[in-house]
């Protein structure tokens, strides 16, 4: 799903990082030193900002993963190995995994702005969530979309 552009949508991978502060990505275990430098001295997301994300979040978008591809282009996302999978993949992938017995532990390896391992983890209720990222910024937008999915 593709979440409706909005006059609040981020403009800037700045504001993106304190809308993903606002929406908790701090309270997913594993902060990283580069996070902390990410997000040192950032200006605080708008309350109207933060509630429209977070709604869309939970009506099963990924508001932050779409504006990060927006600010980010796949040639810049590409020449670190970032591709982000498009949600009928995801949606795909995790139908796949419900039908193959007990799920103990979902491995994300790349995991952007946390796509697939918030479908696996809405999915696989039981299943431990490893999501792994090494671009900082999409690190912090996985933390964000985990936290704000509950998960």
């Amino acid at each position: 799903m593709v979440a409706a552009k909005s006059m609040f949508w981020p403009q800037s991978e700045t504001e993106l990082a304190a809308l993903a502060l606002a929406l908790g990505a701090r309270d997913v275990s594993g902060w990283t030193d580069a996070e902390e430098a990410l997000v040192r001295g950032l200006p605080v997301a708008p309350k109207a900002h933060v509630a429209e994300a977070l709604a869309q979040i939970r009506s099963g978008n990924d508001p932050l993963g779409d504006t990060f591809c927006t600010l980010r282009n796949s040639v810049e996302r590409r020449s670190s190995g970032a591709t982000y999978t498009p949600s009928p993949i995801v949606s795909a992938m995790t139908a796949w995994a419900t039908t193959h017995g007990p799920i103990a532990r979902v491995v994300d390896p790349g995991a952007g702005s946390g796509r697939f391992s918030v479908s696996a983890g809405r999915a696989l209720p039981r299943a431990e969530l490893i999501a792994v990222e090494t671009d900082p910024m999409a690190a912090l937008l996985a933390r964000a979309h985990l936290a704000a999915a509950g998960l």
